[in-house]
């Protein structure tokens, strides 16, 4: 039953950052990068959902931020223009089709509000363009609030931060608490009356990584009606030796803390952008080191392997449909504005 359930029915990824690809290659003359480079990964692995999150390398960082971000979200915007197999989600209304038959639905996403610093008016010009998610930080900390790099301080989010939460809420942003310091996401939680979401952090009880949640943090995200996604990158899931299992570990604790209702998936592979890696034209921040590599579950087209691995821990078929697509669809369907 259990791999029936995985092959019916689709999955939502709340993460990947697959629009650096998409500029790097329409930079060197690619087009239609979607449907040619990601299409097949993707739909093979049942994904009908992806949030596709813009990410400004830690070198661009304060000074080129904006335009980092500007490039890239017209790069994907084009190449979504261009494509005959995804489309894009800004409302509640676009979900209603989901999942379109054959087709991928998008979301449009920011890690880190550096794109910000200058103005903040800047963000009525990035939802307009369709952003629908935005996190304060990566792990660096920036004028609005800390990130983990910056965990032991204590120091949370800023005065800035603040006044760009309370514009959030007037665009009905989604605000992600991924790469925040514990301190930061406490004031979130209590600062931003909007929607919450954890797109990819693993679980602290699990594995004492920085990037992975406090079962505190797990179980107000899930009060407040957020989902926590949980990723596939190895280095949050295990100090050595991480594997699909560990991956369900981090599933099921979540699961025994914010209950059944609020766990999902945010994988945050990274598998195609290896040649880009290879020819220097992406971050060294990217490379995962052979020896930590997760085999046969580093790619969207793995998630074919999770049927095996979920029955073996006992995980009900109604469970699996909450994990795979259920729950990140509930909440977008309430998160998301219903007009643009």
């Amino acid at each position: 039953m259990i791999k029936k359930a995985l092959t019916q029915f689709p999955v939502c990824d709340a993460h990947c950052d697959i629009a650096l690809d998409v500029l790097i290659r329409r930079e060197r003359g690619e087009h239609c990068v979607l449907d040619e480079r990601h299409y097949t990964r993707l739909y093979a692995g049942g994904v009908r959902l992806q949030v596709i999150a813009i990410y400004v390398e830690a070198k661009d960082k304060p000074h080129k931020a904006f335009e980092k971000t500007v490039l890239q979200l017209a790069a994907i915007l084009n190449d979504l223009k261009e494509s005959s197999k995804f489309y894009l989600v800004k409302t509640r209304a676009d979900l209603d089709i989901f999942p379109k038959e054959e087709q991928l639905g998008v979301i449009l996403a920011i890690e880190g509000a550096e794109f910000l610093e200058k103005s903040i008016d800047m963000l009525a010009f990035i939802h307009l363009l369709g952003v629908r998610m935005i996190g304060l930080t990566w792990n660096q900390s920036n004028r609005f609030a800390h990130g983990i790099d910056d965990a032991v301080s204590g120091r949370g989010v800023t005065p800035d931060g603040e006044a760009l939460l309370r514009r959030f809420k007037q665009y009905e942003m989604i605000l992600d608490v991924s790469h925040l310091s514990p301190a930061s996401i406490r004031d979130v939680l209590r600062l931003y009356e909007g929607p919450i979401v954890a797109s990819h952090c693993g679980i602290r009880r699990v594995y004492d990584c920085p990037r992975n949640l406090l079962d505190s943090d797990i179980a107000a995200i899930a009060k407040r009606g957020g989902v926590i996604g949980i990723p596939a990158f190895p280095s949050m899931l295990a100090d050595k030796g991480a594997s699909i299992d560990s991956f369900v570990e981090h599933l099921k604790a979540a699961i025994s803390i914010a209950g059944a209702d609020h766990v999902g998936i945010g994988a945050d592979f990274i598998d195609y952008l290896k040649p880009l890696i290879a020819e220097g034209l992406a971050g060294e921040e990217w490379r995962v080191p052979e020896s930590i590599r997760i085999r046969n579950f580093e790619s969207a087209a793995h998630f074919a392997f999770l049927p095996e691995a979920l029955g073996k821990h006992a995980i009900s078929e109604n469970v699996v449909k909450k994990i795979m697509s259920e729950n990140f669809l509930r909440f977008f369907r309430t998160a998301l504005p219903e007009i643009e």
